[in-house]
């Protein structure tokens, strides 16, 4: 009888819940990469004699190639599954950061950081997204707000642990630290990934959390690129990429420059990752409830409601009003769009067709960080950069309304 009930338990555990733990890592740790780069902004530009828009090139030059990556990640993914693509993008992440911490001149960099971390990170989306959607249906929204809060998590951790680490020991020695350890953690949880659901989960019942055999036929890549809905989404990701590398890059040189201590801009950085947690899960939870488009257009007003204060706040608490408003937006919109993917085109094409909306969002990513050096070195400030990212995300709100709330038929 022990036996039996010991068989039983181990049988009634759900795979699922240890490839959103394995998800979540992985994605926190690629986004404290990214959203980190603005603590060494003013070093990297201190030590190589670059321009504010020169050093924003090296992100910008990172998310155009994270924008090929992402769409052969997304072709890989489909076809061999998570853990054989992952195991890879892991190893050449710790390789690329190592590399950085050992460039001796600015061109470098684009080498190191932007071509070999694009190529370690580019497909993170279209890997883990897929993967979790695949693993969990009837709580579609709530599983990816589930995982994306990793976002938030790498944020909350690597902003304010750079800037300590880099004021202690150098932005070098941080970055071969980070390269080392990160890059190992990567390559760990990627071994737990799987890539769907085997035919006896799939038959079995946990409350409508695990992933059914899909029903209803699935979209293309090509199939899905005629409809409307694939280029509204495109639109949208195109403008909160744009949005959110405005603000990781650009807030924290924006504030120093104002005056703000390094410490407190930081942490003000890494308040955004935390509060962007509360924001994935809270959003991916409503929309499985209030449905996809709704919490897209909530999410989307309030980034630009926040960028707008942005661009004319003065004063330190102002700030940190943008940054909690800020968060819940830029947050909960990840988990909205990303099921409206799975929603609107189905399961079985999913990596294809994320990788390619990953495009437009890395392609949005590198424009927003470029634009923001750009715009500071032509006027000498930051408002006209972030009073265009609040109208853009204003055109995204509008975007969202003509979204078609079901699944599109094909032929």
């Amino acid at each position: 009888m022990q036996t039996s009930d010991h068989s039983s338990k181990q049988s009634s555990f759900f795979y699922g819940w240890v490839i959103l733990a394995a998800c979540l890592g992985i994605n926190a740790v690629i986004h404290g990469i990214r959203y980190s780069f603005g603590v060494f902004f003013k070093s990297i530009s201190g030590q190589f004699d670059l321009s504010r828009g020169a050093t924003a090139g090296i992100t910008s030059t990172y998310f155009i190639l994270c924008a090929l990556f992402g769409l052969w990640g997304g072709f890989l993914m489909d076809k061999y599954g998570a853990r054989k693509v992952m195991l890879p993008m892991g190893i050449i992440t710790g390789i690329s950061l190592i590399a950085t911490s050992q460039a001796t001149a600015g061109w470098q960099l684009y080498l190191t950081y932007s071509l070999l971390l694009a190529a370690g990170t580019g497909a993170v989306y279209s890997v883990l997204m897929t993967t979790a959607q695949r693993w969990f249906i009837g709580r579609r929204g709530t599983a990816i707000g589930i995982v994306s809060s990793g976002v938030g998590v790498g944020t909350l951790i690597m902003t304010p642990l750079s800037a300590w680490l880099i004021a202690q020991y150098g932005w070098r020695q941080t970055f071969f630290g980070m390269g080392i350890v990160l890059g190992l953690i990567m390559v760990v949880l990627a071994l737990f990934l799987k890539k769907e659901p085997t035919a006896s989960l799939q038959n079995r019942s946990t409350g409508g959390d695990i992933a059914e055999p899909e029903q209803t036929e699935s979209f293309t890549l090509s199939q899905a690129m005629k409809t409307a809905n694939y280029w509204l989404l495109a639109t949208i990701w195109f403008c909160w990429s744009f949005s959110v590398l405005m603000v990781m890059t650009h807030l924290v040189p924006h504030l120093t420059d104002i005056g703000v201590k390094s410490t407190t801009a930081a942490f003000i950085g890494g308040l955004i990752g935390i509060i962007s947690i509360a924001g994935r899960l809270g959003i991916g939870w409503i929309s499985d409830r209030i449905g996809r488009r709704p919490s897209i257009i909530l999410t989307v007003l309030l980034q630009a409601g926040a960028l707008y204060l942005l661009a004319w706040s003065n004063q330190i608490w102002l700030f940190y009003v943008f940054a909690v408003v800020f968060a819940i937006g830029y947050g909960g919109l990840d988990p909205a769009t990303l099921g409206s993917i799975g929603d609107i085109f189905g399961l079985r094409n999913l990596g294809k067709i994320t990788g390619g909306l990953t495009f437009f969002f890395a392609v949005g990513a590198a424009c927003g960080s470029a634009a923001g050096g750009l715009i500071y070195d032509a006027t000498g400030s930051y408002f006209l950069a972030f009073l265009l990212t609040g109208v853009l995300m204003t055109a995204a709100a509008i975007c969202a309304l003509f979204i078609k709330k079901r699944k599109l038929q094909h032929g």
